[in-house]
């Protein structure tokens, strides 16, 4: 009966560890989507930067040459 009882324990502890591995797992998986996100994020606004500073730069060059200065 107590090999029984020791058979099952190590069954439910190795459950456990399984269980504890698969969270870890999904856990990583989790972070590094959270973590490409917020790159894909960083590179949008980096893009969106430049396109408004072109944009600027554009409408600053129209002004001049339609003898409009800006100070």
């Amino acid at each position: 009966l107590q090999e029984a009882q020791a058979r099952q324990q190590e069954a439910l502890a190795r459950e456990a560890a399984d269980r504890r591995a698969l969270q870890e797992a999904q856990a990583r998986e989790a972070a590094e989507h959270h973590a490409a996100a917020a790159e894909q994020r960083a590179r949008e606004e980096a893009q969106a930067r430049m396109a408004a500073e072109q944009q600027t730069e554009r409408a600053l060059a129209l002004l001049e040459k339609a003898g409009i200065k800006l100070d």
